[in-house]
């Protein structure tokens, strides 16, 4: 139903849209015109309110990106570029995974890395999840394209962009501005961000890990900088809202009690509660760990089949980027599953687990040598157990 806009997908289109009218992101009655009279119907948007007055609360980075492509091509714009920046990571990590064997082997894993699993699904949706990933990979892929585990093949020379980039002194830096952006996307992700400086310190190459750390500061402070430009406030996640609040009789139904005690209470009325000390649940975070390997709806297993072949062929030979990648990955999960165990996941997300969707790339990157195609094979094994699964369910319903 491609008018539709849900859930955060209409803020995030209508920031992008806006921006592309009058290069602003404050909250006026064009902005309100639009989401009312929207094709699809009236649009459900997150604002806050600011010293300046309304203004949209979301990370800017994404809709200033998409802001050409939804001005040339409408709503679907958003879509487009979330296809140019997977492509582009795509190309930069086939470059990176060639210098750990030859090109086939390398499309091959890239391919299942990409392919079976959930990340080309999440193109469609005009979120964040998508630019995400992009940034990740291409920030770690960078950020980590000195490293060298064991004795890697040496591909033969290429004149080819992605190689020449890859290859390039300043790729680490680079890298590091990709993901202190990535930050700026949703701020846990300093667990992935953190993985090249983690890299660097198990190396003890000291010198590149305050470069890449510095890297990854600047870029993330000059996206803060340009939020607080365009909506007067540094953290969207953190001004208070004014909308999706008890105020504005959000939210309403079964359940909805709860969330109006904290939505009443004058420190909770920002979009995010998430604070540095855990709401600690031992109970719930151990269901949750469960859930977050097997779960029907979020299930690691089921919707990143490669995620835990990867992960076991990183620990078979370790290295120190591969060490550092995986502590990013299960860094971020057991973030989420501590401090946010009930919703661990990112709550209403339209398939599997979207909240671990920026530390996945941390898996690839990891890998000492190209997988074989034998474990290539047993990765699509059960990736068509579930795909077929889910096809058969959808056609009998």
């Amino acid at each position: 139903q491609g008018r539709d806009l849900r859930g955060d997908e209409g803020t995030y289109v209508a920031m992008a849209a806006s921006l592309a009218r009058d290069f602003d992101l404050d909250f006026a009655d064009p902005d309100r015109a639009w989401a009312a009279e929207h094709p699809g119907g009236a649009v459900a948007l997150i604002l806050e309110r600011t010293g300046r007055g309304l203004a949209y609360s979301k990370p800017v980075l994404y809709p200033v990106l998409a802001a050409p492509f939804v001005g040339l091509f409408g709503d679907w714009g958003a879509t487009l570029l979330n296809l140019l920046v997977l492509l582009l990571a795509i190309w930069l990590s086939r470059a990176f995974l060639e210098r750990l064997g030859e090109g086939a082997a390398a499309r091959d894993t890239l391919l299942t890395f990409v392919a079976a699993g959930i990340v080309v699904p999440y193109v469609a949706w005009r979120m964040t999840e998508t630019l995400q990933v992009a940034l990740a990979l291409a920030g770690l892929v960078l950020a980590l394209s000195h490293r060298a585990p064991g004795a890697p093949r040496e591909s033969r020379p290429r004149a080819g962009w992605a190689e020449r980039l890859v290859a390039h002194p300043g790729a680490d830096l680079l890298g590091g501005a990709l993901l202190g952006f990535l930050i700026s996307l949703r701020e846990p992700n300093a667990l992935v961000a953190a993985v090249p400086v983690l890299a660097a310190l198990l190396r003890r190459d000291l010198r590149r890990g305050v470069r890449v750390g510095a890297a990854i500061g600047v870029a993330y402070l000059a996206a803060l900088a340009l939020t607080w430009t365009l909506t007067g406030a540094v953290n969207p996640y953190k001004a208070p809202r004014a909308t999706f609040n008890a105020e504005t009789g959000y939210p309403v139904g079964a359940g909805s009690a709860t969330a109006l005690a904290r939505f009443d209470q004058p420190d909770e009325l920002a979009t995010s509660s998430l604070v540095l000390t855990p709401l600690f649940d031992g109970g719930l975070s151990a269901y949750a760990t469960l859930y977050f390997f097997v779960g029907r709806h979020t299930g690691l297993a089921i919707y990143f089949p490669a995620a835990l072949f990867f992960a076991a062929l990183a620990l078979r030979r370790p290295h120190p980027a591969g060490m550092a990648a995986l502590a990013g990955f299960f860094g971020l999960a057991l973030f989420y599953l501590v401090w946010m165990p009930a919703n661990f996941f990112g709550g209403e997300t339209f398939l599997g687990n979207r909240y671990i969707l920026a530390a996945y790339p941390c898996l690839l990157v990891a890998l000492p040598r190209l997988p074989s195609r034998r474990l290539l094979l047993t990765v699509w094994t059960l990736a068509a157990v579930v795909g077929g699964s889910a096809l058969f369910s959808q056609l009998r319903s």
